[in-house]
């Protein structure tokens, strides 16, 4: 639209070649549209299954509302309906007067529906008897639930961004009247609520569907915003950005493109919409959740995003960054723009197949060189690839960057370039200019960075980006961490995971299998007879078991060393119980013995040697007695669990026969040969090299059955702390077995698995069920929580004394 103006000021006034979109969908909507949704399936929820809090509620309201009981003699139902029948004519009024044809027809549709909702609404309450709901009847008989309903949906469809504040006036009313029919018991609590949400939904449905009118900036409005900045316009024109424009306005997103004109300058212009500005924010929302341990940025308006982009870039110029170059930054009404300069020579985007290893060490020293001074960029993409007239690359799409900036979002944004440089020209090429500028140090820390969430979802969608890119750079970048001799540990970024969900699952299984085996009065009963005595040795047997542990590990360490770090040894053990928290049983103890070794001045490979032999030694020890005390103790008393010879013959043959079979499909065998092998391998060259040390051996041996059996007394206390004797051996060889089994699974600490499998076990050999599962839970208090909080202050302790 070109604006009209009189002759005499034609040429004074500026040319203007704006359009403003009759309807604009805000994104905001959708979000809130699903949270009242998830509202009043709770509101439903809640008043079936809460139903004695939601009659105190009701009980509180009503006296509350004591004073206000001459309100019943007033005939409310008339007033009620009278009332909101006058709100809806009066906005009705209000937005014909103003021409709003299209928010009229969305209003008018919204009200219909909204009845019609109410209507359906009401008999599925009357008909599934939900008195929370019906109240007797009173409520639907009054007519509030369907009156409130029908308005809330005509007043969300109404209320639009550009009505916000001259409809405030209606909001008032209606809730001041929902209120009064709540306090006159015509309505429910649960039932007003329910209007509310479900009018709420009804209403934002519509409004999603037909738009909403644009409340930003446009032609006119940005021209006087200008001269309030100090810029006179004498050209402003809408345009489609080509690249070179787009990099200029620093790749904004989601904004719209101005050419402008001021003091016979040229620049550009990008203008940013609170409606556009609501699918920012929602994403930016959504990266808070689905990553954890960083910092997130999160502009709740276009101001705000607006006035934080303009400091990051004026940052990066004023650090001799190379970017683009902001000139003024204003807002109004409900729009934010940033003037850019544009320069003699328009930068471009990088042709396909150009970067060379030039331009990757250019731009990993220069970004390395911003890292330093503190800014960070936190969305490196294909998108953010410029390079200006004399041919260097530089970065673009600062708006997510920051000033003040932890390692972490150093380390993940030079991940991003790698992985961004590695999908364009290979791995090899990346990683040996990366190992050039950053040198291997460097190289090696950002290991624990290289996961796939936080590559951003441009650079994923590349020709060259394989699921396999990011494994060659993290094995590359491993091969560093070796090589300085340091051990790193992977950092935990992404909230939502196959592995976490597994875990959770897991625990949920086991539980419901514990809880479900319970018969509540036995166990009350075998809990009010359990002898505490026998509680209290249970927990201290638990804790001798660090001990058993400490000298199968410190076995292996050298003699001055152990003499001079004993306490830490046994540290050790008592910490990895605390880490056994975030961890699989067999993981904790592994983590905690090498960054020991290594705080005492091994290297990484000969703490890992230790650590490694430490385990072998346990597992077979435990593997050994298991044997052992399985040709020991005979069939009689074990004749539910222990096979007949014919039995076991038969799975011997079952697992022969599954073996050759796995052996005869080509890609289990390659996945045999190229996983299990190598590990296998590993464990027998291990166990060669102890055996070659047989006075080593033994003791460390010694030491795990110290905690084997440490462990069996603990568990073979808890039977005899509710009263139930069985043979010690007969608890070992069983406590071995399940024990066993329960770690194995992947969940931290074998929670809920290790739980599942003792009680399930001794159950099967005929000790009463709520005594196993008793008995199951006091020794997981005294071998796993008590350890646990013990391991914590044990740990604050090694930290001071930085062997941790």
């Amino acid at each position: 639209m070109v604006a009209q103006k009189p002759a005499a000021e034609a040429a004074k006034s500026p040319e203007i070649f704006d359009y403003a979109p009759k309807r604009i969908r805000d994104w905001g909507d959708l979000a809130k549209l699903a949270l009242f949704l998830i509202l009043a399936a709770l509101v439903v929820v809640s008043s079936l299954l809460l139903k004695t809090t939601t009659n105190s509620i009701e009980s509180d309201v009503q006296r509350v509302s004591y004073p206000f009981s001459w309100l019943v003699l007033l005939p409310l139902s008339l007033l009620f309906n009278l009332v909101l029948s006058l709100v809806v004519i009066a906005v009705f009024i209000q937005l014909l007067s103003k021409k709003m044809w299209i928010p009229s027809l969305t209003s008018a549709l919204a009200l219909i529906g909204g009845f019609c909702v109410s209507i359906v609404c009401s008999h599925l309450f009357s008909l599934y008897r939900m008195e929370s709901f019906v109240g007797g009847g009173v409520s639907f008989r009054a007519g509030s639930f369907d009156a409130s309903l029908t308005v809330m949906a005509f007043l969300t469809a109404s209320n639009g961004r550009s009505m916000r504040n001259k409809l405030g006036w209606a909001w008032k009313v209606y809730y001041a009247t929902l209120a009064i029919v709540v306090i006159a018991s015509l309505s429910t609590v649960p039932a007003a609520l329910m209007a509310i949400f479900m009018g709420a939904w009804i209403g934002l449905a519509f409004r999603l569907a037909f738009g909403t009118p644009g409340s930003g900036a446009w032609g006119s409005q940005l021209a006087s915003a200008l001269a309030g900045c100090g810029m006179e316009v004498e050209k402003l024109e809408r345009i489609e950005p080509e690249a070179w424009q787009e990099i200029c306005c620093d790749g904004a997103r989601r904004s719209r493109y101005y050419s402008l004109t001021s003091g016979g300058k040229s620049y550009l212009m990008a203008v940013n919409d609170e409606q556009q500005h609501s699918l920012r924010y929602l994403e930016q929302m959504w990266d808070a959740i689905k990553m954890e341990g960083l910092t997130i940025r999160r502009e709740r308006s276009v101001v705000a995003m607006a006035e934080h982009h303009y400091a990051v870039l004026m940052a990066l110029e004023n650090l001799g960054g190379e970017g683009p170059r902001p000139a003024r930054l204003g807002s109004v009404s409900d729009s934010a723009f940033i003037v850019f300069e544009v320069p003699p020579d328009p930068p471009q985007r990088p042709k396909r197949g150009s970067i060379s290893q030039e331009d990757l060490k250019g731009l990993i020293s220069s970004l390395h060189s911003m890292h330093e001074k503190g800014l960070t960029h936190r969305n490196i993409s294909p998108l953010s690839l410029a390079r200006d007239a004399q041919g260097r690359l530089f970065l673009v799409g600062w708006s997510g960057g920051d000033m003040i900036s932890s390692p972490a979002h150093k380390r993940i944004d030079m991940i991003q370039l790698l992985a961004l440089f590695a999908t364009l020209t290979g791995v090899e090429e990346t990683m040996a200019a990366a190992k050039e500028v950053l040198g291997s140090q460097a190289l090696a820390l950002l290991s624990p960075y290289a996961q796939r969430i936080v590559i951003p979802k441009a650079t994923k969608k590349e020709k060259g980006w394989r699921k396999k890119v990011l494994k060659p750079i993290k094995t590359a970048l491993d091969e560093e961490a070796r090589q300085e001799d340091q051990m790193l540990q992977t950092v935990r970024l992404a909230r939502f995971n196959l592995r976490r969900f597994i875990t959770v699952l897991l625990v949920t299984i086991a539980l419901v299998v514990v809880f479900t085996q319970l018969n509540f009065k036995q166990v009350i009963k075998a809990i009010e007879g359990a002898n505490p005595w026998w509680s209290l040795a249970a927990c201290a047997i638990g804790l001798l078991a660090w001990t058993g542990s400490g000298i199968a590990f410190g076995v292996f360490i050298d003699k001055a060393k152990r003499k001079r770090h004993h306490l830490g040894i046994l540290g050790t053990q008592a910490v990895a119980s605390f880490a056994a928290v975030s961890m699989p049983a067999m993981a904790g103890p592994i983590a905690v013995n090498i960054t020991f070794l290594r705080k005492i001045g091994y290297k990484n490979t000969e703490a890992t040697a230790i650590a490694s032999a430490d385990t072998v030694t346990e597992f077979s020890t435990t593997f050994l007695m298991f044997i052992v005390l399985g040709f020991f103790t005979g069939q009689n008393v074990f004749h539910n669990l222990i096979p007949n010879k014919m039995i076991i013959i038969v799975a011997v043959g079952v697992l022969v026969g599954l073996v050759a079979l796995s052996m005869a499909i080509r890609p289990v065998r390659n996945w045999i040969k190229k996983k299990c092998l190598p590990v296998l391998k590993s464990y027998g060259s291990m166990l060669g090299k102890l055996l070659s040390h047989p006075v080593t051996l033994l003791i460390s041996m010694m030491g795990s059955v110290i905690q084997n059996t440490a462990l069996d007394m603990a568990f073979w206390f808890s039977l005899l702390a509710f009263g139930y004797h069985l043979n010690f051996i007969e608890t070992l060889f069983l406590f071995l077995f399940a024990n066993g089994i329960g770690s194995a699974v992947p969940t931290p600490g074998g929670l809920g698995a290790i739980e599942t499998v003792l009680s399930t076990t001794f159950i099967g050999v005929g000790v009463p069920s709520a005594i196993a599962v008793s008995a199951t839970l006091l020794f997981r208090l005294a071998t796993y929580w008590l350890r646990m909080a013990l391991g914590a202050l044990y740990m604050k302790y090694m930290e001071k004394r930085q062997l941790l």
